[in-house]
């Protein structure tokens, strides 16, 4: 195992959970820079859109490459 960063918000100009897309965009900036595993980090927002955010986390790593 390699570097885990287990605080970060997002890489690559793409914040976490805000699309599936983008999402990916920042796990591939983290992984271009030599971190091996992520702890998505979010910022407080109300409940219902923590929800989502982790909703669109889990789909961007479930269908990471």
């Amino acid at each position: 195992m390699g570097y885990v960063d287990i605080h970060c918000h997002g890489g690559g100009g793409h914040a976490f959970g805000d699309s599936v897309a983008g999402t990916q965009a920042a796990f591939a900036a983290h992984r271009a820079h030599g971190t091996t595993e992520v702890v998505a980090s979010l910022v407080s927002m109300p409940l219902a859109a923590l929800e989502r955010a982790m909703e669109v986390i889990r789909e961007a790593a479930t269908h990471e490459h």
